[in-house]
């Protein structure tokens, strides 16, 4: 019984040897898989990578317009200011000018 064991784990080692030797020999097929593997890879991390530039060009050009929309809404409020200041002048000028025809 001892024998009938160690004959048959020696038949299990040689068979497994001989198996992972022929895993060493690549036919055309796994050759052909491998490269596939390899590109879809590449094609992938060079999605990856455009993913994240377009993210950052959208980032900065989201910065961009709301700085735009900041310098707007400071020259529309500049504008505003300029002209209550004008009303206001023109106003009190013409208060004075009403002073001095009563006089």
């Amino acid at each position: 019984m001892k024998r009938i064991n160690a004959l048959l784990v020696a038949m299990i080692i040689a068979l497994a040897g001989a198996g992972l030797a022929g895993c060493e020999d690549e036919g055309p097929a796994e050759q052909a898989g491998e490269q596939v593997d390899e590109t879809v890879e590449e094609a992938g991390e060079a999605m990856e990578k455009a993913g994240e530039k377009a993210g950052e060009a959208m980032e900065e050009t989201t910065n961009a317009a709301e700085q735009a929309g900041e310098s707007v809404s400071n020259a529309v409020n500049d504008a505003a200011e300029a002209a209550d200041e004008e009303t206001d002048r023109l106003a009190s000028g013409a208060a004075s000018a009403d002073g001095e025809e009563q006089q």
